[in-house]
């Protein structure tokens, strides 16, 4: 705890650092010291491990002290630029911005967590280590969200300020788009990711993988519409839906696990977050007519269409994994439709990259 607690002292340093990279799309240093840390942080951490016997708390202090030592270099470098401790507008900007936040992030981890734990006391630890095995594979896709989002910020921020809505449109189209597909063929290859990653005991998770999957990008569709709540400064608005969404998804939970297993855990889960979805579409439509704004900021008749073909594939893999024969000749017809518009599906990504 005290190592993480010093992590969490210096790591804005560099936290701030790569979002002004990112806002200035200066990415050539970001990537080269994202990577260097993503290389230091295991292997320091396997170096520790093999050299004491407390293995566990090894790891957690290898990884806290690479991330302590980062944050220093960058802590010392914005003390030397900034020359001065306490900036009143800062702080209250910082704390008046951040504070309803809280309850928001607090509540993501209730939905990241609650599914596990509530398995855990209402039926038993084995179906929680199921059900934990497909929800940490199927959200590491989360990741490459998280980054697509992050990219998209500053460019979502600087049109914005500009008003051009007709650029957010396009690029939040495409990238909503692609976005649909990826979750859509990652839903496929379920059977084989959990095979991949998992015992053979843990086979019965697979059919946790498509909900869980389908929340996913429903978090990327609410980030969406968080974006423009963030840009405005409205971040109460944030922690209102976002706090109804956790509490609903515990009381679903309780509801629905107990009569119908630990996969009602992943179904709860999705309809929160499309809730959440919901919510903040509503919440930004409320803060775009307070501010004056008439057009649209996103083309959310295209969001929602692609809400309905991600849940409808949802089902769709749940029942193929049932027959795997019929499986891999969707998936054979998909590769083939897209081997044979391949020329088209390049110029409309390097279209959309060009926006």
């Amino acid at each position: 705890m005290l190592a993480m607690f010093i992590q969490l002292l210096f790591e804005p340093a560099y936290l701030f650092w790569a979002q002004k990279q990112r806002f200035e799309l200066k990415y050539q240093k970001l990537v080269a010291v994202t990577l260097a840390v993503a290389v230091a942080s295991p292997l320091v951490g396997i170096i520790a491990v093999y050299a004491t016997e407390h293995k566990a708390e090894a790891r957690v202090i290898a990884f806290a002290f690479v991330q302590v030592c980062v944050g220093l270099i960058f802590y010392i470098i914005q003390a030397k630029r900034g020359k001065t401790f306490f900036a009143k507008d800062f702080w209250s900007f910082a704390l008046k911005f951040n504070l309803p936040l809280i309850p928001h992030y607090l509540s993501q981890m209730v939905l990241g967590q609650s599914d596990r734990i509530m398995i855990s006391r209402l039926i038993g630890d084995g179906e929680a280590a199921i059900y934990g095995v497909a929800y940490t594979i199927a959200t590491a896709v989360n990741l490459f969200i998280n980054a697509v989002n992050s990219a998209f910020v500053p460019f979502l921020y600087s049109n914005m300020k500009a008003g051009k809505y007709e650029e957010i449109r396009k690029k939040s189209g495409f990238l909503v788009t692609f976005i649909a597909a990826i979750i859509c063929a990652f839903m496929l290859f379920g059977p084989e990711a959990i095979t991949l990653f998992a015992a053979p005991e843990y086979i019965e998770a697979v059919y946790v993988f498509p909900p869980v999957v389908a929340g996913v990008f429903f978090t990327f569709v609410y980030l969406f519409y968080v974006n423009v709540e963030f840009y405005f400064e409205k971040t109460s608005y944030v922690m209102f839906a976002s706090v109804i969404g956790a509490v609903l998804n515990i009381v679903l939970n309780y509801i629905f696990i107990p009569k119908f297993g630990f996969v009602a855990a992943a179904y709860t889960t999705v309809f929160c977050y499309a809730l959440f979805a919901v919510g903040h579409y509503l919440l930004h439509r409320l803060i775009l007519k307070k501010q004056g704004v008439k057009e649209r900021v996103f083309n959310s008749k295209l969001i929602f269409l692609y809400s309905v073909v991600v849940t409808a594939f949802m089902l769709i893999c749940t029942l193929l994994y049932q027959n795997n024969i019929i499986r891999y000749i969707v998936i054979g017809v998909i590769a083939v439709i897209c081997l044979f518009n391949i020329k088209r599906l390049i110029k409309v990504f390097k279209t959309a990259l060009q926006k």
